[in-house]
């Protein structure tokens, strides 16, 4: 009773802007860290002269900006702010109507979101589709997860959706232009595979190639760098794990299976390879939006021996994405400059 008298009270209150000047991150699971650090680098850029705050879950003691999201302070921005940029979500008990929020999603989906997600109950199904309904713009890096999101959330007003770029993914060209010059004049002749797998909640860990025999004793006799960052709400994840962002800047082949960072990395020319060990579980359990077949064309595997033979078979060489721009894209700058006017 306590908490829905204080939901009430608190949405009532955010209907009052006190600082429509300032900028606010809000990120909602991850920490400073992946979409949301890039998120906030790229409002301190956009919008020099302002001041541009970051509230999360998890800060880090030793960034003074991180700000909790249950202190005093946190609090008061989130309720009295007018502009806010999310990469997952707002709070609820936080009316949007009079706030200028763009959603920048965190990442292209595989696993099935929204009403089409097996895993959350219809009451959050429902409060997930009205806070998308009210949100001032949605901006993403491509068509496919535009319409994911228009479906998966119900949301009406396709014109407030836009397929441009995000700076989560304009950071990654950036980043591997950058990164592969250096391997190219270094002429690196290792093959380098970054393993990227998605969180399940579940203690049976057959799905994982570290702790798979076969996949192990190939890597360690190839001389192939192998290189693991766990989700971070995996047990096996490690806070110093470089960054995703690092990890596809050098990497010749990524291996993944429901994670978004699939489209990522096709999207940037990394050889990508989906690794469904458990694919019929996961249906079961999560959901899978199969959409994204018609457009990408990656290669599934559900057999250790089959992935292990086409990695023998891949060979790469290192170019540099020329598309990759030393700016973000201007249609992605006006856009989010026109939305807090």
């Amino acid at each position: 009773m306590i908490n829905i008298i204080l939901k009430y009270v608190f949405k009532s209150f955010s209907r009052i802007n006190l600082n429509s000047s300032s900028y606010v991150i809000y990120d909602y699971t991850f920490g400073f860290a992946g979409h949301s650090r890039e998120l906030y680098y790229y409002y301190k850029e956009l919008f020099p002269s302002k001041k541009v705050y970051f509230i999360t879950k998890k800060p880090n003691p030793s960034n003074d900006f991180e700000i909790p999201r249950y202190s005093l302070k946190g609090l008061f921005i989130t309720l009295f702010f007018r502009n806010f940029a999310v990469t997952v979500g707002m709070p609820s008990y936080v009316c949007l109507k009079n706030k200028r929020v763009i959603q920048f999603w965190h990442g292209t989906p595989i696993k099935s979101l929204g009403v089409y997600d097996n895993s959350t109950s219809e009451e959050e199904k429902n409060q997930r589709c009205k806070e998308f309904s009210q949100y001032t713009k949605i901006i993403v890096q491509n068509k496919l997860l535009a319409d994911s999101l228009i479906d998966s959330f119900c949301v009406q007003d396709k014109e407030k959706v836009y397929a441009i770029s995000t700076p989560y993914f304009e950071s990654i060209k950036l980043t591997r232009k950058k990164k592969n010059a250096e391997l190219i004049r270094e002429n690196k002749p290792n093959l380098t595979i970054i393993y990227l797998p998605t969180y399940r909640n579940e203690s049976n860990r057959d799905w994982d190639l570290n702790e798979n025999k076969l996949f192990k004793s190939f890597v360690e006799n190839s001389g192939i760098e192998f290189l693991t960052r766990y989700h971070p709400s995996d047990k096996k994840y490690i806070k110093s794990s470089p960054e995703v962002i690092d990890l596809l800047s050098i990497a010749d082949i990524l291996i993944t299976d429901y994670s978004s960072t699939s489209f990522d990395a096709y999207e940037v020319g990394i050889e990508t390879l989906l690794y469904w060990s458990d694919h019929k579980k996961y249906i079961c359990e999560r959901g899978i939006n199969l959409d994204f077949l018609v457009d990408y064309h990656f290669k599934i595997f559900h057999s250790t021996y089959d992935l292990i033979e086409n990695i023998k078979a891949f060979e790469f060489e290192r170019t540099i994405n020329k598309s990759a721009n030393e700016c973000y894209s201007e249609n992605m700058k006006k856009e989010v400059i026109e939305t807090y006017q």
